[in-house]
């Protein structure tokens, strides 16, 4: 057996670290003993012959590597980081914007709700002020469908007559009319 040269090995070890490392040239795709002896730039015989002890060593880390999940480098570890600030800044848009369609349909519910009471109002103030025709609506008929109109707009709003205010009633009738 040959005797160990001092520079090659410490060309060897050096060649371990870099392809442990990542920062070698070569990766470890292939074989490990092959890409050591590659990077040291010694003849793969001599590597094996001379410094088993340095391929041994270096085999051994190579696998414990293997067997382990590399860890992240400061960079990888960043990115990580980023891409899990913008799932959660993701998350909270989604949120966001799911409150704001639901605002948006409450506030399209309230709209057509106030829509339908301004419109009953405007027909309950028609009838009242005798602007539509006497042939479609007799006094009857009016008191009847402004009683209709207000319980509609009571349905829609969800209230209940206010206490002590007493609901309008068309000129001349009574409250048993209504």
């Amino acid at each position: 057996m040959p005797k160990p040269d001092p520079e090659v090995a410490a060309r060897i070890q050096a060649a371990a670290q870099r392809l442990l490392s990542g920062e070698a040239l070569l990766d470890l795709e292939r074989s490990a003993p092959a890409q050591l002896a590659a990077e040291a730039g010694v003849n793969r015989t001599r590597l094996y012959d001379t410094y088993p002890d340095l391929l041994a060593d270096f085999t051994r880390q190579v696998e414990q590597r293997q067997a382990e999940p590399p860890a992240a480098t400061p960079r990888e570890q960043a990115l990580i980081e980023r891409v899990d600030a913008l799932e959660s800044d993701r998350r909270d848009l989604k949120e966001r914007l799911a409150q704001a369609n639901s605002e948006i349909d409450n506030r399209k519910r309230a709209n057509e709700q106030f829509m339908r009471i301004i419109n009953l109002v405007e027909r309950e103030k028609q009838i009242l002020e005798g602007r539509l025709s006497d042939a479609r609506i007799r006094q009857r008929t009016d008191a009847d469908t402004i009683s209709a109109l207000r319980e509609q707009i009571m349905d829609i709003t969800g209230a209940q007559t206010p206490h002590g205010v007493t609901p309008l009633r068309p000129l001349g009738s009574t409250p048993e009319d209504l």
